[in-house]
């Protein structure tokens, strides 16, 4: 039995197990209250149906900014129409029979014209909201400004009619016509339960269980007011017992489903934000942040693993990890799922049964490791985080135990915080390509010149610390402008990029190759002395004294001098112009051989 179902029924047999209680009980109920006694009984039980309805307005009036789509407009129409219903109902309680003379003389007629009246229009407010069409988008302001007009409207013609309607007959003609009104009212409900059951598919669970308990014991409500001959017997009772719980149901679906739910969600999103941006901008302490508000808005987590995409689209590195099976998972190995996205889809989603899903298409390939974790897993919540088409990687949580399941809240939970943490992780993805392009050289891929001065400058603090010497060499390639004036620019960014590829090959991960600009570069070697320094610069000259272009298989060159700190300068401006009157002279020999050879 679907879930909003089983609710719904849940509610029918306990609305018909109190009135059939309440006709066994009848008899011994009437003797323990008089009718004077009844008129407040009634308005105690009025109020308390009237106070909900004037709350329900105000949550909604509160915070029609932030109910989106279809749902969250249909919810401010309810809300406000509630206004409307709670004001009618004050006016039914205060002209009720034996009340004060607030309005003018109390009567029968008048109460329950009011009361018919403010039944009827809760009862339409719930088919507007839903009829209300999931394609029609409004200005919540405006939608906001046009129900409360309906509703002040509601409110005057409830007036007038009360004074100048047919309806206002003898009694015993009333008294048909009521019975006529309440048949038509529990027919109206009935047919909003069709309504709901066609429309349930685009409702949470929860909020569509909360309507149906509202409908079902507003049924059982009217059908307890068809019940009595006299005003004051135990069905009256009833009827307005079972109108108050109706109201709490619906005060439920829009508060605690509808409204209280998504602004927890925003807040806690909002939090997770402020802490975001107190961090330096990485992705781990991100992600672990992230981590730490999945835990709290979703504790039934009993695995949370983030990952970032790899070289390809199958491919994919652990950012973070928590939670049960970790040791299986080391931290420098990264996972691969043939066909990723195909398989798990581009939506928040809840997969039963996580080993069928890797299994499920022939010839599918995954890391092994997956294999033991996704058979242990009863499900797993997956979600994408991409931005604008960019896919960042993915975030699932894991449940393990039978007993738990993960429910629309969470599913809601989830799409919201996907949200805020793929916008989080692109912005980090975007800040460090800026950082790298602000540190890298666009035409080779080297760290560039205000890299290599930066670096230069920790190095030169970590001498007057460690007292370790280093050195720093330059190079520069011969005859660029030649090459590109006479085979053009591609040939000269041939020459570009053999250089850099050479000096990826020749330094290792603690050196620093850089191209200063231009035809221009340099190497920063921490820790090397003046001998080693020797040795490294003739091993220069002799790799670069003859490189190939392969575009028009011509060979060229690169003047290469260096300098040793602090054996051959006692400062880094004469340790850097030392070693640059070095490469020129370098260069200038190069120069002189070229043209005795060509003599």
């Amino acid at each position: 039995m679907h879930y909003v179902t089983r609710k719904a029924f849940i509610a029918l047999l306990a609305a018909l197990a109190g009135l059939s209680a309440l006709a066994w009980l009848q008899p011994y109920l009437f003797t323990t209250y008089s009718g004077g006694q009844y008129a407040g009984i009634h308005s105690f039980l009025e109020f308390l149906s009237i106070i909900v309805s004037f709350s329900l307005f105000n949550i909604v009036w509160l915070s029609r900014d932030g109910l989106e789509g279809s749902l969250g407009q249909s919810l401010i129409i309810v809300g406000i129409a509630f206004f409307a219903v709670g004001t009618i109902d004050l006016l039914h309680t205060l002209t009720y029979q034996g009340m004060a003379d607030f309005l003018g003389p109390g009567s029968m007629i008048k109460s329950i014209f009011f009361c018919l009246y403010a039944r009827f229009l809760s009862a339409a407010a719930v088919t507007v909201m839903l009829l209300w069409p999931s394609s029609l988008t409004v200005d919540n302001h405006k939608l906001a400004n046009i129900a409360l007009a309906a509703a002040f409207s509601s409110i005057g013609l409830a007036l007038t009619l009360n004074y100048f309607s047919p309806l206002y007959l003898q009694f015993e003609n009333w008294s048909v016509l009521k019975i006529a009104l309440e048949y038509t009212l529990i027919l109206l409900c009935i047919a909003n339960l069709g309504l709901l059951h066609a429309r349930r598919s685009v409702l949470k669970n929860r909020v569509a269980a909360k309507i149906a308990s509202f409908l079902v014991f507003s049924i059982c409500s009217q059908a307890a007011f068809t019940f009595y001959d006299n005003d004051f017997t135990p069905f009256s009772l009833l009827g307005h017992i079972y109108k108050f719980i109706s109201f709490i149901f619906l005060y439920q679906a829009v508060y605690l489903s509808g409204v209280f739910n998504h602004f927890y969600n925003l807040s806690e999103m909002a939090k997770m934000s402020a802490e975001l941006l107190k961090e330096s901008i990485s992705l781990k302490p991100i992600m672990e942040i992230q981590a730490k508000k999945l835990k709290k808005i979703i504790p039934k987590a009993e695995r949370i693993a983030f990952y970032s995409t790899g070289k390809d689209s199958n491919h994919f590195l652990p950012s973070y990890q928590w939670g049960k099976y970790g040791e299986i998972f080391p931290h420098s190995e990264g996972i691969y799922i043939k066909n990723f996205q195909a398989l798990f889809g581009t939506k928040v989603t809840v997969h039963d049964h996580p080993i069928d899903l890797l299994i499920s298409q022939p010839g599918s390939e995954y890391s092994h490791q997956l294999a033991p974790l996704f058979k242990e897993a009863k499900q797993i919540l997956y979600m994408p985080l991409s931005v604008e088409g960019h896919f960042y990687g993915f975030i699932i949580i894991y449940l393990f135990r039978k007993s738990s399941k993960f429910d629309e809240d969470d599913l809601e939970k989830a799409e919201l915080f996907q949200t805020f943490a793929a916008l989080a992780i692109a912005q980090v993805s975007h800040q460090e390509l800026i950082n790298k392009l602000s540190y890298e050289d666009a035409m080779t891929g080297l760290p560039n010149r205000r890299c290599f001065f930066e670096e230069l400058e920790k190095t030169v603090y970590d001498f007057g610390r460690y007292k370790t010497p280093f050195t720093v060499i330059y190079l520069d390639m011969n005859n660029l402008k030649f090459i590109n004036d006479t085979f053009g620019h591609e040939a000269g960014d041939e020459a570009l990029l053999t250089i850099a590829i050479n000096l990826r090959k020749i330094t290792r991960q603690s050196d620093l190759p850089a191209r200063l600009g231009g035809d221009e570069f340099a190497i920063l070697y921490p820790h090397m002395d003046y001998k080693t320094a020797q040795t490294k610069i003739s091993e220069l000259k002799l790799l670069f004294s003859s490189l190939q272009l392969k575009l028009i298989d011509k060979p060229f060159s690169l003047a290469v001098g260096g300098a040793c700190y602090p054996d051959e300068a006692a400062d880094v401006d004469t340790l850097l112009s030392l070693a640059d009157d070095r490469m020129y002279k370098h260069k200038r020999e190069i120069k002189s051989l070229a043209e005795r050879t060509a003599g």
